[in-house]
């Protein structure tokens, strides 16, 4: 087990010195790896890709995103292709057990080509062989039951050698992201592997070697393919430095945006009305269905919506990611979280929340943060819990080719189309598509033949819409 040793000092090596108070402004980025190798975590996929015969508990191990890409490699060789990784990471997100996916490649001709037939375990078979039945009760009892036996042995798996194993792979491949300003949270991460791994022997990491060995004979053979990977490796090599702003401009931007939205946005009781009217009652609606559970407002900003769930009673938390902006919140005695929206919701458990909003916020985002996000926030909404996005709606020409841009943190303006098109996706049902906040009939031109109506829907109709959908129990 030298190479995890050495492996792990290079990380605790690296987290000191860039932790050093005279760290220079500019600090060098160097890669554990160059071309076209993925890192550790694929290094030890690809292990156990190769074994044969397969043992499907280490599938329960990687997110969604490498499960899908374990399971191509696994099954039929190659990495999953842009539309296949799309349609399995959203049968997944709408419940789909790992199992199913994995007998759907399995059974597939290009599989039956390039391996053969999978030997799953003799009691698997007849439950995937259940799932071809022509009823739907039928098919539900048998999703019912494979997804109980992967959340049971998936905890145990992850909890043990294996769960350690990759948790490592991936603070080594974490690595290559860091930058100056989160090497403590980097030390910290490195910090807790460590402390994992020197639990099982008092820092013998050669005893971890032997707990592998104990839990599955595949997870030697993963290593050795980890501990080849890892010789080939060059050493790091310098990369770009990367300039870091100062301080004091971080803080004066973090200002400058808590004036944009005193501005922009308006009076927060002018807020608070209007979200009150557009949303309490169909929250209202949602909650009796849902069952009681905390609501989170994701980018709560100054919290106007927090104060209209705490007036009405509400077990209300927000996310922000603006210290400022958290700050004025959290001021007004709200619970609310600095930090990320997506790694907050990550690290929530599933079917515990009964409403999730996010007002403004989806703009902001690149899509693949955004797909992400409305994955995550469907994992984790009760049955029948509510989602309510809203965003600039670019319907109105002059919200998309003017007011759109007064923020200069927005992307791209998302359409009532696609944004529904991509909730839908993700499992959720679609509620209403509200249409709001109108110009006032002031600003309309005058008269009501065809050619006035256009232009007044186009340049005097809603400035923002809100896509709200509901999470439906898995058929």
């Amino acid at each position: 087990m030298t190479d995890i040793e050495t492996l792990l000092e290079r990380l605790r090596s690296a987290a000191v010195d860039h932790a050093a108070p005279d760290t220079p402004v500019q600090v060098p980025v160097r890669r554990w790896s160059t071309g076209t190798d993925a890192g550790a975590r694929r290094a030890i996929m690809d292990g156990w890709a190769s074994i044969r015969p397969w043992n499907f508990r280490h599938f329960l191990v990687p997110g969604s995103d490498d499960f899908v890409e374990f399971a191509f490699l696994a099954c039929v060789g190659r990495p999953a292709d842009p539309v296949a990784r799309g349609h399995y990471l959203g049968r997944l997100q709408q419940g789909m057990p790992r199992l199913e996916v994995l007998a759907q490649l399995g059974g597939s001709p290009e599989c039956v080509k390039f391996r053969g037939e999978p030997p799953w375990p003799l009691w698997l078979r007849p439950a995937l062989w259940a799932l071809r039945v022509p009823t739907d009760l039928g098919r539900r009892v048998v999703r019912g039951v494979l997804r109980r036996i992967e959340g049971r042995l998936g905890k145990r798996v992850r909890a043990g050698a294996v769960g350690d194993l990759w948790r490592v792979a991936g603070a080594f491949d974490d690595r290559d992201s860091v930058r100056q300003g989160e090497w403590d949270a980097f030390a910290r991460q490195v910090d807790a592997t460590t402390e994992t791994l020197s639990s099982v022997a008092d820092g013998n990491f050669a005893t971890l070697a032997s707990r592998l060995a104990a839990a599955n004979e595949a997870s030697s053979q993963a290593m050795a393919v980890l501990r080849a990977r890892l010789a080939a490796l060059e050493h790091p090599l310098p990369g770009t430095a990367v300039a870091t702003a100062a301080p004091a401009a971080d803080d004066d931007v973090t200002r400058y945006y808590v004036t944009l939205e005193s501005v922009f946005r308006g009076d927060p009781a002018r807020i608070r009305a209007q979200l009150r009217d557009d949303y309490l009652d169909i929250l209202v609606k949602a909650l009796q269905e849902a069952g009681e559970g905390p609501c989170i407002d994701l980018g709560c900003g100054r919290g106007e919506w927090l104060d209209v769930l705490r007036d009405r009673g509400f077990e209300a938390r927000g996310v922000e990611m603006n210290p400022a902006m958290a700050s004025v919140a959290q001021a007004s005695g709200h619970d609310v979280i600095l930090g990320d929206a997506l790694a907050y919701l990550c690290a929530l458990p599933g079917d515990s929340v009964s409403a999730i909003s996010a007002f403004h916020l989806a703009e902001h985002l690149d899509f693949p943060t955004l797909f992400r996000l409305i994955a995550e926030c469907r994992r984790v909404l009760k049955p029948r819990g509510l989602l309510m996005l809203e965003t600039p709606n670019p319907e109105n020409i002059w919200v998309a080719t003017h007011t759109f841009h007064h923020d200069p943190t927005h992307g791209n303006p998302l359409t009532p189309t696609s944004l529904e098109f991509l909730v839908n996706h993700h499992g959720l049902e679609t509620v209403a598509i509200l249409r709001l906040h109108p110009y006032p009939e002031n600003s309309r031109l005058p008269g009501h033949d065809p050619v006035s109506e256009r232009l007044n829907a186009m340049t005097c109709g809603s400035q923002d819409f809100a896509v709200v959908a509901k999470k439906t129990p898995l058929a």
